[in-house]
């Protein structure tokens, strides 16, 4: 189970970080933010 949940993270990461390569880091950071504003 735990090497099951470790996976997923990893693709995850693996996930944001194309996401990141595709948009520019300004766009990325403004989601970050927007995502943290909701958050708190």
């Amino acid at each position: 189970m735990k090497s099951k949940k470790i996976g997923e993270k990893k693709e995850g990461i693996q996930k944001l970080k194309s996401v990141a390569n595709e948009s520019s880091t300004q766009s990325v950071l403004e989601i970050g933010l927007n995502i943290f504003k909701n958050l708190f």
